[in-house]
């Protein structure tokens, strides 16, 4: 089980993901790491060993890209609202992550 955590950069990274040596492409925002080394982890191995982590940074990406979207708009358009509902309930019925 690898340990993970999120974290907020300001640049791109690309680099091998420590747990499946797969890809792990993620642009600047928020990312999923391995705890002990700051590696980034690729998306499947996150939804393998931190699902909750993952909902939760697929909420962060989807609140910034509908505030971005509509910042002169009174209200968000419905699709956004739709789109950030789902995000919103893809994270409250995720397990959560259990630890042995």
């Amino acid at each position: 089980m690898i340990e993970c955590a999120l974290v907020i950069a300001g640049t791109e990274l690309n680099g091998q993901c420590p747990a499946c040596g797969g890809n792990a492409i993620w642009s600047k925002g928020p990312r999923l790491v391995a705890a002990t080394s700051s590696e980034p982890l690729c998306r499947q191995c996150g939804r393998a060993h931190a699902p909750q982590l993952i909902a939760l940074l697929d909420l962060a990406r989807t609140a910034d890209k509908v505030g971005r979207h509509s910042r002169r708009l009174l209200t968000p358009p419905m699709e956004s609202l739709l789109e950030l509902a789902r995000a919103a309930e893809t994270f409250v019925t995720d397990p959560p992550c259990t630890r042995h």
